[in-house]
């Protein structure tokens, strides 16, 4: 698994309490009446995702041409692996805002049907990466509000800009109410002058790019997990990040991994 799948591999790893382990089966509503609430602005795909495995369920018939991987071979890592590598820690901070968010608002109401959205960079069929408009709805929920089947669109709005403004929302799909909004700032990966890292420290970053947690790292390294901790502050000091998305996207900028 290569660094951009499993930094977002790794958030959703880390909010397991708000993903369903099972679940029902697809809901008893029509997708099409539901593809059409959902406006797109370009040429667009969709695809259902299980997140109790991370699997696809069903992706569109023109999910192929848009992205030039063809649909019977096609998995929801693939679909991960097309983001740009310089927004991946941005995806990655959106889709952990949307878990928790979700989460709480399903606190409120256990019956509203809620809809995310953010945008990112994505290669296409011809090799350029265009600006794309990502939506999602969760179809299906277990009676704590822990998600397990998701509806995403993916629609090409590089025509009407190519500007992202690294902001997600969540909304009420049925009420077309908007419930919340939050511009997501990542650390800029780049310094006036490179951090320099201990041998070791290395190899504990190049454990967490693959999503390793620190007692996982202590154990592959043969070190106690406070040295672990310790390390991690002095790694996250050094690269003037608060997080490992943000530790990780430093080190691609930086050309560390």
């Amino acid at each position: 698994m290569d660094r951009k799948k499993s930094l977002l591999h790794q958030v959703w790893d880390n909010n397991l309490m708000r993903i369903s382990s099972k679940g029902n089966n697809l809901p008893e509503l029509r997708i099409n009446q539901l593809l059409a609430s959902i406006f797109t602005s370009g040429p667009s795909y969709h695809y259902i995702v299980d997140f109790s495995d991370r699997s696809l369920v069903y992706t569109s018939n023109n999910i192929g041409d848009i992205l030039g991987i063809r649909k019977d071979v096609l998995t929801f890592d693939d679909i991960i692996g097309i983001i740009h590598p310089k927004d991946i820690a941005y995806v990655a901070a959106a889709e952990e805002a949307v878990l928790i968010q979700c989460s709480q608002q399903h606190t409120i109401s256990k019956t509203a049907l809620f809809k995310s959205a953010y945008c990112f960079r994505a290669k296409t069929a011809d090799g350029s990466y265009r600006l794309f408009q990502h939506q999602a709805v969760t179809l299906t929920t277990d009676d704590k509000g822990k998600v397990k089947l998701v509806l995403n669109v993916h629609t090409d709005i590089s025509l009407l800009t190519q500007k992202n403004n690294f902001t997600v929302t969540l909304s009420d799909l049925l009420g077309k109410r908007n419930l919340w909004k939050k511009k997501i700032t990542i650390p800029s990966p780049l310094k006036s002058e490179k951090a320099s890292f201990s041998e070791r420290e290395l190899e504990i970053i190049m454990l967490i790019s693959k999503g390793y947690k620190n007692p996982e790292i202590a154990e592959q390294l043969f070190i106690s997990p406070h040295t672990v901790m310790t390390h991690r502050r002095n790694i996250l000091r050094k690269a003037g990040v608060t997080n490992s998305a943000g530790l990780i996207s430093y080190c691609m900028a930086n050309h560390i991994l």
